[in-house]
């Protein structure tokens, strides 16, 4: 192939056209050979009108063809980093597969895809165990083979193993004091910004499993430092940015696995030497007794993740000696570790500092998973004299949030509560990892769920669950995947975990994630009581409130009024106080700031009294959900919506302007993307219309983010055949649902529907006897390197039958046909997988055979059934054949089933769906 392409480039030339000649390493056979420097020295190197050079797929960084070769002899010690860059050039994302062997029979050692520090999407590999004197080959190609030009490689022995060669072990609870002395020796930029200096490593070997919280109590007075972690081996790649920081505090949490030794680099991001920090890993809770946190996590006021239990004592920090002064409304949630269940807190001791409306210090229990719930109880003084006493959950989620603050004067002895659960007939839904939805393409989904369900996920910058629901899919081409969440409401705050995992079991930490809090309206605040809103009506709100603690009030999430185009409405605020003027701000265009076309003056300067003016909603307002500010002052009216008074009040609050068309109807009609957008004559759906909006862009630099982040992290490559689990988190119950935008490119893809890639003219399936015989006939094959045959007892979750070789690419008949001993009656269901060489796949149409029917009706019980516990199915006769399979198709023992969901099947028929907890 190559040769007769070379003759067409010199035709091309002699006819006045411009191309190009495949460079000279092009093939394995012609690679060019590398020199091992001490360090990395990068060299120039092309991959334009680079062609395919017929070895397998080494199956990362999306390889289409075009790839470059090159060779190195390894040195004695068996280390090499191989490295890249775009450097002068303009190739920014490639991917490199090192081999041993020689070119006609080479081996994988290792292939990566986005390791490199020197740009988000270049390659880089750290081996070691590399044989002395032998050659290793080094393939180097485009992700996707799309994009040409000029690269920067290189390949060098480090001076040992760096700061990896000094690793230095830790135990949790012990605090570690890194005091930089300069330069660092592997510069990197895990965490992004900053000038790198020198790095230390620390290893930790956790003793038991669960998430570990990295305290940073000490920064040198402001000094720049970047943690980051990776687990089983130490190298120069593959770390996972834990914070860059210079500011105390707990970050992570970090997912650990008991046994397993975790690296902790700390990277000094400054090469002067004197910077330090001082930073320990706290030790997890003992279970069973529940210490209250002192700080928050990742700089929100949640201090620990969410635990699941129905039994236990919980206690203030100080647990037998006093609580700790100056702690900030810092909370923690306790949800219920079983479907059905509700939790109880049983006050059996309580002493806090007595104060006027516990302004002083005071514990708060809250009805459901998020500090925003709704008010139990809250107290202060000593209670011994009304104890025991219990407060129960009657939140949907059955979960109780205790918050605590404290002031710098008195500190008591504090509380002690035991925790248990009672029956309140909540049920499982989709708000767990084990009862994830299967989903394929663009999907609008309803959010609505009753909390975070009965196992909690807590690892990178996702601190707890509170109104959750979880998703799983499977990749079928490889490429690029990025996502946007658009909330239905415009007001409603989304976070995001992306989990790479086979099953719910080896989540680990997510490979992207947005903690960010929702954008929202400029803040703003008062301090003085005298001054505030009594009541506001405007349409159909008629809202009479008080003073607030920080005269701010937001009712955007939960009083709104339908208004029209065009027509006139009167605003009426009743106000307290005198010489107070009252404005108000629309935001028409939705683009959550108030601009100067927005600005109304109400009226005022009269003691305690009630001022109108007509709104008209104009013509030019963007239809849809947007909110109206307004503004109590003392002494004139303020003119600036952002500005913070020092005599008012300021409430917020939400309106739903209509068109008249089916852009603002609360629907999702046929034609539009999303509940009204993407539709004819609607706005996009896209972040520039809708700045509430999050997910996962091409144009985001950072993985992960925490509270104060932006809402967006870089996409993700993806290939073929891999499994990842979604989870969308929600601060409020019932919300109204969002819509769930995948935007794949490079290839990716995860369509369940996609078109075979051979042309299929039919597909049988007949039972006799029990021996099913199954065929199909294809007129044409292109690129096919097998088929799997499928079957499924539920239509739902598929098993491997068998595996038939294809026939590559070719334009012509076959019929392939296989059989097998089918055990159970009823119907079964089949499919065909037809499998790609790059490893791309699709399905195709469902078929279905039956060998024998049961009209039998089965119960299982009890359902759901704790994990270990004994269940069985009620209805069955000698000779049944009882099989348990999970959602994958795998098929289980009855007894000792893990947490999971399984579907029971009796002699071929779906009986039920088994939920373990």
């Amino acid at each position: 192939m190559k040769n007769i392409l070379s003759v067409f480039i010199i035709l091309v030339f002699f006819s006045g056209g411009v191309a190009w000649a495949q460079p000279a390493n092009d093939d394995c056979t012609s690679a060019t050979p590398l020199t091992v420097g001490a360090f990395c020295s990068f060299s120039t190197y092309t991959n334009t009108a680079a062609t395919a050079s017929g070895i397998a797929n080494p199956g990362c960084a999306n390889y289409l063809g075009g790839d470059v070769w090159f060779t190195v002899t390894v040195p004695a010690s068996g280390h090499l980093i191989f490295d890249t860059q775009t450097g002068a050039g303009t190739i920014t994302d490639v991917g490199m597969a090192i081999y041993s062997g020689n070119c006609g029979a080479l081996t994988l050692i290792e292939c990566d895809d986005d390791d490199s520090d020197n740009g988000t999407y270049m390659a880089k590999i750290d081996r070691i165990g590399l044989t002395p004197g032998s050659t290793v080959y080094i393939r180097v190609w485009e992700y996707g083979n799309n994009s040409f030009g000029n690269f920067d490689i290189c390949v060098y022995e480090p001076a040992g193993t760096g700061p990896c060669a000094s690793a230095v072990a830790i135990s949790c609870g012990v605090d570690q004091t890194f005091t930089s002395s300069g330069v660092g020796f592997w510069n990197s930029g895990i965490c992004g910004t900053g000038t790198p200096g020198e790095e230390k490593v620390y290893a930790f070997t956790p003793a038991t499993t669960g998430a570990y919280i990295l305290n940073i109590s000490n920064t040198g007075g402001g000094d720049w430092m970047s943690y980051a972690y990776q687990e089983g081996s130490c190298s120069s790649t593959g770390w996972n940015c834990i914070t860059r920081t210079d500011a105390i505090g707990n970050y992570g949490p970090i997912s650990m696995t008991a046994g397993l030794t975790y690296y902790i680099m700390v990277d000094n991001e400054n090469a002067s030497a004197g910077n330090q920090h001082i930073f320990r890993l706290r030790c997890l809770e003992t279970p069973g007794t529940y210490l209250h946190p002192t700080d928050g996590i990742q700089g929100t006021y949640n201090g620990a993740c969410m635990v699941n239990t129905c039994t236990g004592t919980y206690v203030d920090d100080g647990n037998a000696g006093n609580y700790s002064n100056n702690v900030n409304s810092i909370y923690r949630t306790f949800c219920p570790d079983a479907p059905g269940k509700c939790m109880t807190a049983t006050i059996n001791s309580f002493n806090l500092e007595s104060s006027a409306g516990c302004a002083n210090d005071a514990l708060i229990i809250r009805d459901g998973p998020t500090q925003g719930s709704a008010f139990l109880w809250g107290a202060c003084g000593n209670w011994a004299a009304s104890l025991p006493l219990t407060i129960t959950s009657t939140n949907s989620s059955g979960c109780l949030t205790f918050a605590f603050y404290s002031n710098s004067i008195t500190n008591n002895t504090g509380w002690n509560i035991s925790l248990n659960c009672v029956d309140c007939g909540t049920t499982p839904t989709n708000n767990d990892c084990i009862t994830a939805i299967p989903i394929c393409g663009a999907t609008n989904l309803n959010s609505a769920s009753p909390g975070p369900g009965i196992t909690s996920t807590c690892g990178g910058c996702n601190l707890s669950e509170n109104f959750s629901n979880w998703y799983y899919f499977e990749i079928t081409q490889s490429g690029k995947l990025a996502l946007d969440l658009k909330p239905e409401d415009f007001f409603e705050d989304y976070d995001f975990a992306l989990y790479k995992a086979d099953d719910c079991a080896s989540l680990g930490d997510p490979v992207r994630c947005s903690y960010a809090m929702s954008p929202r309206y400029c803040g703003v605040s008062s301090d003085n009581a005298s001054y505030y809103i009594n009541n506001v009506s405007f349409n159909t709100i008629n809202n009479a409130s008080t003073a607030y603690t920080n005269y701010y009030a937001n009712y955007t999430t939960s009083t709104v009024t339908t208004v029209n185009k065009g027509s006139s409405y009167n605003l009426n605020v009743t106000f307290v106080g005198n010489n107070a003027e009252v404005t108000a701000w629309f935001d028409w265009d939705k683009s959550l700031t108030f601009d100067a076309g927005e600005y109304y003056t109400i009226g005022g300067t009269a003691s305690n009294t009630t001022v109108t003016r007509s709104i008209t909603i104009p013509a030019t307002a963007r239809a849809g959900k947007t909110a109206f500010r307004v503004y109590l002052n003392r002494g004139g009216p303020i003119s600036t919506p952002c500005s913070s008074v020092a005599n008012g009040e300021i409430e917020d609050y939400a309106i739903f302007i209509d068109d008249g068309t089916h852009c603002s109807n609360n629907v999702k009609d046929a034609d539009e993307e999303g509940v009204d957008c993407g539709g004819v004559d609607c706005v996009p759906c896209t972040q520039n219309y809708w700045p509430t909006n999050t997910g996962m862009s091409s144009v985001a630099s950072d993985f992960s983010e925490d509270v104060s982040g932006d809402s967006w992290v870089n996409w993700y490559s993806v290939n073929a055949g891999e499994r990842y689990y979604l989870m969308t988190n929600n601060w409020s119950p019932g919300a109204n649902g969002f819509d769930l935008v995948w935007q794949f490119s490079e290839g990716g893809a995860m369509d369940c529907d996609i078109t075979l890639p051979v042309e299929l003219l039919s597909f049988d399936a007949v039972c006799d006897n029990g021996m099913v015989d199954i065929s199909w006939e294809v007129a044409s094959e292109t690129n096919n390197d097998y088929f799997v045959i499928l079957k499924s007892y539920n239509g739902i979750a598929f098993a491997s039958v068998d595996t038939i070789d294809g026939r590559g690419t070719v334009n012509g008949y076959k019929k392939y046909n296989t059989s097998y001993i089918e055990e159970t009656q009823g119907t079964v269901y089949y499919k065909l997988k037809q499998v790609d060489f790059d490893g791309a796949f699709a399905y195709s149409e469902m078929i279905t055979s039956s060998c024998g029917d049961d009209s039998r009706t089965f119960n299982v019980a009890p359902n759901p059934v704790k994990e270990g516990e004994a269940w069985h199915v009620a209805g069955l006769v000698p000779n049944d054949n009882l099989k348990v399979f999970d959602l994958y198709g795998r098929e289980f023992e009855k007894d000792n089933l893990e947490k999971g969901v399984y579907m029971v099947v009796v002699n071929g028929k779906p009986v039920a769906k088994l939920i373990v907890y």
